[in-house]
């Protein structure tokens, strides 16, 4: 095994791993707001969609 790949590699993963991750910690608030947001469109429309199919 070529361990210098292997340690580039792990290195680099490792890296980007963690922009990534400190990226998504960093808008956590936003991207939740935004799961809440559709979350509750989605049981409006739910609701809108079972109120019209029983009349």
């Amino acid at each position: 095994m070529n361990w210098a790949l292997f340690f580039m590699l792990s290195s680099f993963t490792l890296l980007v791993g963690t922009f990534v991750g400190l990226a998504y910690w960093a808008s956590w608030d936003e991207i939740k707001a935004d799961l809440m947001r559709d979350d509750k469109s989605s049981s409006v429309k739910k609701a809108s969609e079972s109120h019209s199919s029983s009349q």
